[in-house]
């Protein structure tokens, strides 16, 4: 629902503006906050108090996903605007394949700050040992719950800030309306 819904009312925004890069970044600030805030509650809500903990950390994360469905009509239309239909497969492939390779490299990350041995997650091996001396260089192990968790949000909203302010530069020809018939 978090990510659906808002795309309803996205959609009848986007189709009556010529330019929609001022509406995906004002949709993609509250997305980076939500995102950020979803990492604040673990260093900063009391986890002694779990009701307080899990309604503030849903409403962060909703806040986070609501957000993300206002951006996502406005960015899928800049895409559609900028790669022309014969090229987005491709684009959304080499998309795909380039996130599932940073989510192998992630998932060995979070299992690292968690403490997972490397036996028995990654059976060993000289790309884990990379990974597990540069988490342990940044300060990133032994950390107690929920801090643990807490490093791995604010990563992830890093991350996000990151692709989502690259994107704001992103060049964005005029739409060309169609007439209704």
């Amino acid at each position: 629902v978090g990510w659906f819904l808002p795309q309803v009312f996205a959609s009848r925004l986007a189709e009556t503006r010529g330019y929609l890069m001022n509406l995906y970044r004002l949709a993609s600030i509250p997305r980076i906050v939500g995102f950020g805030s979803i990492a604040a509650v673990a260093f900063v809500v009391d986890v002694d108090n779990p009701a307080v903990f899990l309604t503030i950390f849903l409403g962060a994360i909703f806040f986070a996903y609501l957000s993300g469905g206002l951006a996502a009509v406005p960015m899928l239309e800049i895409v559609s605007k900028t790669i022309p239909a014969t090229k987005r497969g491709v684009f959304f492939g080499t998309r795909r394949f380039i996130g599932g390779i940073l989510g192998i490299v992630a998932g060995m990350i979070v299992g690292i700050i968690l403490g997972e041995s490397s036996d028995r997650v990654w059976m060993g091996g000289k790309v884990f040992d990379l990974v597990e001396d540069g988490v342990r260089r940044l300060g990133f192990l032994g950390h107690p719950f929920p801090a643990d968790f807490g490093i791995i949000f604010v990563l992830g909203a890093i991350c996000l800030s990151v692709g989502t302010i690259v994107f704001f530069f992103a060049g964005e020809p005029r739409a060309v309306k169609v007439k209704k018939s």
